[in-house]
């Protein structure tokens, strides 16, 4: 009984201590690194129109998260970047600029620890993100899926911090056009910097 009376205070103690952290608001820059393009048609399965390049992707996105219980927090962000997919020919997109507008409607979910306090502290983390995306090119648009895992550091100035976190994303995007529908999958490595604000 007496180790459940500490656990449970322990319990209490931290959700408070991360109570009075409240919730972040972040506006961030975002950029992705290689990476490559795949994809599998549904009537032809032994089409290639995929195996492509990713070129390096920038745009920027936002972030609101609160605190749920203990080191948990829960929020969401959308992010908005433009890749360009190298070579960009073959039979079913035909030939265009390869420029691609990414849109993710993510929600956020990550585990905070700040092992340093005070004036100045530090805080360390590791997200999860996961939502639907909406694709937007030169001839076609296409709905689908990502997810991906994030680990950052948050440098904190009072209710003011800087941040940056690296990770990985991997997208999966259905594409219908007039042409045999077929699923194109992304994976790029990705890193955010920004600057978050406590309320």
């Amino acid at each position: 009984m007496r180790i459940v009376l500490a656990l449970a205070s322990v319990l209490v103690v931290s959700t408070a201590a991360h109570a009075q952290v409240g919730g972040r608001a972040s506006l961030y820059g975002t950029a992705g690194f290689g990476g490559r393009v795949d994809a599998d048609v549904d009537d032809a399965p032994d089409l290639d129109v995929g195996d492509r390049d990713l070129s390096a992707s920038f745009g920027g996105g936002a972030r609101l998260e609160m605190p749920v219980i203990g080191p948990l927090m829960l929020g969401g962000q959308i992010e908005h970047r433009r890749v360009e997919v190298t070579p960009y020919n073959d039979a079913l997109i035909g030939n265009g600029s390869g420029r691609e507008g990414v849109t993710d409607f993510d929600l956020w979910a990550s585990l905070n620890f700040s092992p340093v306090r005070g004036p100045v502290g530090l805080d360390l983390y590791l997200g999860v993100p996961f939502g639907p995306s909406l694709l937007t090119a030169d001839d076609y648009r296409a709905r689908g899926l990502n997810v991906g895992a994030m680990a950052g550091v948050r440098l904190l100035f009072g209710p003011v911090g800087l941040f940056v976190e690296g990770g990985y994303r991997r997208h999966m995007f259905l594409v219908r056009e007039n042409t045999p529908d077929y699923r194109t999958y992304w994976q790029q490595a990705v890193v955010n910097a920004g600057a978050a604000f406590r309320f």
